[in-house]
């Protein structure tokens, strides 16, 4: 009786996975990561990369892509803004825009554009990102990054949804952008903290809650586009995180580091957009937001100085009285 012999490990496959990573980020740990893959692969019994591992990989390596020039800890502030926002900005977009009372189903009974019982699609991506919150709560990490990179390829995908699905309407250009871009900052920091996370996923769903609450005439109004046109425009959104910003400046001069940086982790996301609907909107405040985006770039540095300072200070011991 013959025995069927092993099959060899596609060693090439897991290796054009690690590409999604930059090049200087493969050069310090792609030997390593390729073994670790390996050895996975070939204690399950598989010859090739599951289908979760592809997506992960894909969506760490992207993040990494695209944040890696930041220090480790601000990656990892931002990561753990990104996951608390996301849950805010998923239970405010499904309560207050997402939901069959608030679609425009109930204004006007002719219109098609609905997902079912809510106003998009976008509605998914909610339930993923505040999947990615409650996982964070975990230990189980690849759990969490898969489902943060499942969000990103989703709301990525939204667009040419609703292509193919005429009868289906989207989320706003804005909110697509928005959820891509809290998915894949998630995807760039290590484990958060659990309290940190849970104070902020408050905070954020608090303010923004009582933003909503101004603006009760908009719930529903052209899905969520009411909410970055009104109820939170480009003017709240270059002041309040410009406001966090210098309260982190100032917590920064004054040696509370770690509040700094997770005070910018919270700031930073918002910007873009708000940039982002000035230039959308046509309006003279873009100058004064690119000038925003300016003073965050200087906290960066500042920050990233700061911490620079921090590391040689551990590394070197304190210096002698």
């Amino acid at each position: 009786m013959t025995t069927a012999a092993p099959q060899q490990l596609d060693e090439r496959t897991f290796a054009r996975l690690l590409w999604a990573y930059p090049a200087a980020w493969r050069a310090r740990n792609g030997a390593a990561a390729l073994g670790t893959m390996l050895d996975v692969a070939e204690h399950e019994g598989r010859t090739r990369p599951t289908v979760v591992e592809r997506i992960d990989v894909l969506g760490h390596g992207l993040a990494q892509t695209l944040f890696g020039w930041a220090p480790a800890r601000l990656r990892d502030a931002l990561a753990q803004a990104a996951i608390a926002t996301g849950f805010a900005f998923s239970v405010s977009y499904f309560w207050f825009h997402g939901r069959e009372p608030h679609t425009l189903r109930s204004w006007s009974p002719d219109v098609l554009y609905a997902f079912g019982p809510f106003a998009n699609p976008g509605v998914v991506v909610c339930v993923l990102l505040v999947g990615a919150f409650a996982l964070a709560l975990t230990p189980w990490r690849t759990a969490l990054r898969t489902m943060l990179a499942t969000a990103a390829i989703v709301a990525a995908l939204l667009p040419l949804l609703s292509l193919i699905v005429p009868a289906w309407d989207r989320p706003s250009t804005t909110s697509i952008v928005f959820f891509v871009l809290l998915a894949l900052l998630g995807l760039g920091g290590r484990a958060p903290s659990k309290r940190a996370l849970v104070i902020g996923a408050i905070a954020v769903t608090a303010v923004l809650c009582w933003f909503e609450a101004q603006h009760a005439e908009s719930w529903g109004l052209i899905a969520d586009r009411s909410f970055w046109n009104g109820v939170f425009g480009p003017g709240w959104l270059g002041l309040i995180p410009a406001m966090v910003l210098a309260l982190a400046a100032v917590l920064a001069a004054l040696r509370y580091r770690s509040a700094a940086i997770t005070l910018t982790g919270f700031a930073l996301p918002w910007l873009p957009m708000a940039v982002l609907l000035a230039i959308a909107r046509e309006r003279q405040e873009g100058l004064l937001f690119a000038l925003l985006i300016t003073g965050a770039g200087a906290t960066l540095l500042l920050l990233r100085w700061l911490g620079v300072q921090v590391t040689r200070i551990a590394a070197n011991g304190p210096a002698a009285g």
